[in-house]
């Protein structure tokens, strides 16, 4: 999941968010979003499709492993 993590971190920065921004957006706290940048948290769909969706990708940009 730390791979992910790091992909959510790099699409939110790409997007120019904050944490804090990106939180907002998700209705979640800002300590949720660093949880789901560091990989300590499980990711339901939901919470992985409304990512997509507020970075403007799709969740399979999302979900790849490669560096965009």
């Amino acid at each position: 999941m730390k791979n992910l993590g790091k992909r959510i971190k790099t699409l939110r920065q790409d997007a120019g968010l904050s944490q804090k921004e990106l939180a907002e957006k998700l209705g979640r706290d800002e300590r949720t979003v660093r949880r789901y940048e560091s990989g300590d948290t499980d990711y339901p769909y939901s919470i992985l499709k409304r990512i997509a969706e507020c970075l403007g990708v799709t969740i399979q940009e999302l979900m790849e492993r490669g560096e965009k």
